[in-house]
């Protein structure tokens, strides 16, 4: 089927996905950021552009508390990488994106998870984005956290600290042309 362009071209993105192994794919535009925790909360910043729903993926480890361990959501260990109770602090020693504490970008934290691996999507404001740790006092921080940056929805994973919900299911390796509402919450839908 066609996309026509019309009233709705406002409202409404047009993409192609691929299925593989049964799964609707989303393809976006995609990049990955690195930044040393001793880059404070302008740590890297995005080559791309991103406005609306986007998927952020964020691994790594390393002190931003004194000498307590710590990943992008939690404090978790002490100095002498000895378990505590996780603990998030909601304004500070935890990820920044655009120098705003990542909690600001999220309905809810998503629970600790002991690989330090934390996905979830956020709503965009447009532009590139910028992410580091939010630390005033970087001088005595160590380790590096990861970001991987997708426009869009994210209909696949495999993390099981991440639920997720597929949306689409067609016979394995076609392309399928699909809409989504832009902006609304809406599931996508196939045609």
């Amino acid at each position: 089927m066609q996309f026509i362009p019309s009233a709705w071209s406002s409202d409404y993105i047009y993409h192609t996905g691929v299925v593989t192994a049964g799964v609707l794919i989303f393809l976006s535009q995609k990049e990955t950021v690195t930044f040393p925790l001793t880059a404070g909360s302008n740590g890297a910043t995005t080559k791309n552009s991103y406005r609306g729903t986007t998927t952020i993926t964020v691994s790594g480890t390393g002190q931003a508390a004194a000498k307590f361990y710590s990943d992008a959501f939690y404090m978790y260990a002490d100095d002498k990488r000895q378990p505590i109770a996780p603990k998030h602090f909601k304004d500070f020693l935890s990820l920044c994106i655009n120098a705003q504490p990542v909690d600001h970008f999220v309905p809810s934290i998503p629970p600790y998870n002991p690989n330090h691996t934390y996905t979830f999507q956020m709503n965009a404001p447009g532009g590139p984005l910028m992410f580091g740790i939010c630390d005033d006092g970087v001088s005595d921080n160590t380790g590096s956290f990861t970001v991987t940056i997708s426009q869009g929805l994210s209909l696949f994973s495999l993390n099981e600290y991440t639920p997720t919900t597929i949306l689409l299911v067609r016979s394995y390796n076609q392309s399928v042309p699909y809409m989504c509402e832009r902006n609304r919450g809406k599931n996508l839908t196939a045609w």
